[in-house]
């Protein structure tokens, strides 16, 4: 016994109710039947079939095409069509309806009941397929980096918000079209282009790693790392390849700020030395190796008075209060040589 509920739409009373019989033998459940195109709409919204059985012609102004065309748009439930012609106008319209089925009539039961199981495993293959597709997609969307996709004529297939966010793009107005719509994105050391990476990954199978890319966006510079590997098929086959970049903008930011204030460090350095003299740099190297005043003075050959006037003055320049922190002072900011033990 079959779980799925299928709708008949066929006007004529008696082809319904024997479409009804055999599908409740097959197992089926039989939610409604309808004999208009509006009537099927109604019926759907309020039965939600798995299934639609629609005979192409119907009493009314919509026939079964124009019924199943918004049947599919709006719930995305699989159509099989009936009809007792088989002429090439109406099968051209039925076509782009994404049928599931179509069977002219008159049609035997082993007939029917094949094309009802193989439309059913159709939409579960694809019913899963789609909640695959969710997963990843709700992945990549919370990956911290910008993802991708491309096929082998470059075209862009697929990108995460990440990528909206740091190349300034809606994913609408970018899917199809050519990866150097992106903008400029190139390597610093050979101005190697983002399409020749690729080009490179796709003939070669193997992924690539690159970092510092430049891409400029509106006047702001991004920095930017890249991953590219190909996509293959079940039979090795390339179709394409994705693009994994992280925006390293911010982190070049701040070693670059660092580097600044280093040399802002060492400048402010510089000039705390210049302000000492010769002399005061002489005892302060020797109080960082431990001299006493005594010693000093008579290395200096100045007096003990002298010495610590000098003591006096550096810890003034330093703004330090004490000797252990004029010492101090001096080795972080490498102002003195220390001795090796």
């Amino acid at each position: 016994m079959s779980d799925d509920q299928v709708l008949i739409v066929e006007d004529e009373a008696f082809i319904a109710v024997s479409l009804q019989k055999k599908l409740e033998s097959f197992g089926y459940i039989v939610t409604d039947t309808a004999t208009t195109g509006e009537e099927a709409i109604e019926k759907v919204i309020s039965t939600r079939p798995d299934l639609v059985l629609m005979d192409i012609v119907l009493k009314g102004e919509m026939d079964g095409i124009t019924a199943a065309k918004r049947i599919w748009d709006q719930f995305k439930i699989p159509i099989i069509y009936l009809s007792a012609h088989g002429d090439e106008k109406n099968l051209t319209r039925a076509k782009t309806t994404s049928p599931f089925g179509y069977l002219l009539k008159p049609f035997n039961d082993r007939e029917l009941q094949i094309t009802i199981e193989l439309a059913l495993y159709k939409k579960g293959l694809e019913k899963r397929v789609f909640e695959r597709d969710r997963w990843y997609s709700t992945i990549l969307k919370c990956l911290g980096e910008a993802v991708i996709t491309v096929g082998t004529n470059f075209s862009i297939l697929y990108l995460n918000s990440e990528a909206e966010n740091i190349f300034g793009i809606k994913r609408s107005d970018i899917i199809g079209k050519h990866l150097s719509d992106l903008g400029a994105i190139t390597e610093k050391k050979t101005s190697l282009e983002l399409n020749d990476m690729v080009k490179n990954v796709l003939s070669d199978r193997s992924p690539l790693r690159k970092s510092s890319l430049r891409f400029q966006r509106e006047n702001e510079p991004f920095i930017l790392d890249l991953c590219i590997t190909s996509i293959q098929n079940e039979d090795n086959l390339v179709m394409g390849a994705a693009l994994i970049f992280s925006d390293k903008t911010n982190q070049f930011s701040m070693s670059a700020e660092l580097v600044s204030k280093e040399a802002d460090l060492a400048e402010a350095q510089k000039m705390v030395l210049q302000l000492l003299t010769l002399r005061e740099r002489q005892i302060l190297q020797q109080i960082v190796d431990g001299q006493t005043t005594k010693e000093i003075a008579a290395d200096l050959d100045i007096s003990p008075r002298t010495v610590e006037f000098h003591r006096y003055n550096l810890m003034r320049k330093l703004n330090v209060q004490d000797i252990p922190s004029l010492v101090r002072h001096a080795i972080i900011k490498q102002m003195v040589t220390t001795k090796q033990p």
